[in-house]
């Protein structure tokens, strides 16, 4: 962590924030409020950790607070908090269900921090906003959890599932399946890879990093975030194409061959003695994939 800024939180006591009071707290308890710190607690690395493991600093200075997206990057890192208990997406609005080993399921409402009340960006806002997220999905699957008298263990709802009008989703989000370049929403902030059979734990990470490879020579610096596995087959990555001047396209017309073929052969030595005529990433055969964005 001695490269990336480390944060307090704490309770402004009276007070109340612009996210709104997570779920289950009295409106008198407190606001969050963020300051830089060396030595951040015990309680500050726990809402942290999952945060950093699953969305970018990128991504952090691009929140906007009240978004479904960004509240998911955060949320399911705090699912392997409680067993048994899993955030889930119903019509737009995110619970925290529970399940018991004799099928008997718990919902509790997530209450999302709603936007600010004006556009900010930044690391210290973004980090605010994040950290709310936390906390809200926190305190909801908390309590989910503490219903069940003999939770499910390991238990996780469907990570990929097609709805009757065919639309896939992933990961609670709808996506949509794109069979053509132009297929890419305008703006792209998730893309998912559903392959045809189940993928090594070496093999979903190679496939990670010839997806980051194809993003990074199409668009650049814009944001993409590390792979989530949310099952054998599918591999989920949020990401910003709006934050390059490149469209997405170019990413879905790029990914299908590196995929395959692997990165483009080294036509110099550049890369250190004896790299010219390799790959940086070998290609991964016998994989095939569908690709989904949203």
């Amino acid at each position: 962590m001695s490269s990336t800024p480390t944060w307090a939180v704490q309770k402004a006591a009276g007070q109340h924030g612009q996210f709104g009071e997570p779920p289950g707290t009295d409106q008198g308890d407190g606001a969050l409020a963020v300051q830089h710190s060396q030595e951040p607690s015990d309680e500050d690395l726990a809402l942290l950790d999952p945060v950093q493991r699953r969305i970018t600093w990128r991504a952090i200075d691009s929140m906007r607070g009240g978004d479904l997206r960004e509240f998911l990057d955060v949320a399911y890192g705090m699912e392997d908090n409680y067993p048994g208990a899993a955030i889930v997406v119903r019509g737009g609005v995110p619970w925290a269900h529970a399940e018991e080993a004799d099928g008997t399921s718990h919902d509790v409402p997530v209450r999302l921090p709603g936007p600010p009340a004006k556009a900010m960006r930044g690391t210290t806002f973004g980090m605010s906003v994040a950290i709310g997220y936390a906390r809200s999905a926190d305190e909801a699957l908390r309590k989910a959890s503490a219903y069940c008298q003999n939770p499910a263990p390991g238990y996780r709802p469907p990570a990929f599932y097609v709805e009757p009008d065919g639309t896939p989703v992933v990961a609670g989000i709808r996506m949509r399946a794109v069979t053509a370049p132009d297929d890419m929403p305008g703006r792209t902030t998730r893309v998912a890879l559903r392959f045809n059979r189940p993928l090594s734990d070496a093999e979903a990470e190679h496939a990670a990093s010839l997806a980051e490879y194809a993003w990074r020579s199409s668009l650049h610096k814009a944001p993409f975030g590390q792979a989530r596995q949310t099952d054998d087959r599918t591999l989920v990555f949020a990401c910003d194409s709006d934050q390059s001047s490149h469209p997405a396209s170019d990413f879905a017309s790029t990914l299908p061959g590196l995929m395959t073929q692997g990165s483009p052969v080294r036509t110099t030595d550049r890369s250190g003695p004896g790299t010219k005529g390799t790959r940086a990433l070998d290609g991964l055969p016998g994989a095939s994939f569908d690709l989904l964005a949203a």
